[in-house]
C-alpha cells in the first residue's frame, strides 16, 4: 500500500522532487544555429534553479565584449508575480524598450508531470509609435533524457514563434 501511495506522489511531483529540486535546474548553453537567430547577440545561456514552488531563470547574454543578465523569481503559486525589469534584451535592435514602469506580470505552472515550465508575461514596451502592450507565453521543456532543453517563445507583437535550443552544460 505505502509503495502505491509513493508512486502516486511521484507522479503527481513529476520531475520536480520533495525537496523542490527540477530536472531543469542548473547551466544550458545555447545550441544557436538550431534555432531562431539571436539578433545581436552571440550567446546566451541560462541558469535555472528550483526552490519549492520559487523558480528563478537567469539569461545571460553576450556579444564579444558586450554582456547583460536577465534575472528573475517566480513564485508558482501566485496569480501575479510583479517583476522588476531593468531593460528587455530580447530584441534591443528593433528599437522596443521597456516603458518607464520597468515591471512585467508574469505567472508560470509546471506541466506534463514536470518536464514543461510554461510561464506567461504581460509588459508594456516603448517604441517610435509608443507603448505597446506585449503578452509572452514562453514553455521551457527538457527532454526526456534531461540534456537538451527548448525554449519557445510566442509574443502576441510577432507572427512567428522563437524558437530555441539548449544543452546542459558541463559540470565544473
Amino acid at each position: 500500500m505505502i509503495r502505491y501511495i509513493l508512486l502516486g506522489i511521484i507522479g503527481v511531483v513529476g520531475a520536480t522532487n520533495v525537496c523542490g529540486v527540477s530536472e531543469m535546474d542548473g547551466t544550458w548553453t545555447i545550441e544557436a544555429k538550431r534555432g531562431t537567430d539571436l539578433g545581436s547577440w552571440r550567446t546566451l545561456e541560462i541558469d535555472i534553479e528550483t526552490n519549492g514552488d520559487l523558480v528563478t531563470i537567469n539569461r545571460r547574454f553576450a556579444a564579444g565584449r558586450r554582456k547583460d543578465n536577465d534575472t528573475m523569481t517566480i513564485d508558482l503559486t501566485k496569480d501575479k508575480n510583479v517583476v522588476p525589469v531593468r531593460w528587455w534584451p530580447d530584441n534591443r535592435y528593433i528599437g522596443a524598450f521597456i516603458s518607464d514602469a520597468h515591471e512585467k506580470i508574469v505567472h508560470g505552472k509546471w506541466m506534463s508531470n514536470g518536464r514543461v515550465l510554461r510561464l506567461e508575461s504581460d509588459m508594456v514596451l516603448t517604441t517610435q509609435q509608443g507603448d505597446v502592450p506585449v503578452n509572452i507565453l514562453r514553455n521551457y521543456k527538457v527532454s526526456a533524457n534531461g540534456k537538451q532543453l527548448s525554449v519557445i517563445t510566442i509574443r502576441s507583437t510577432r507572427d512567428r514563434p522563437v524558437v530555441y535550443f539548449f544543452k546542459r552544460a558541463e559540470s565544473k
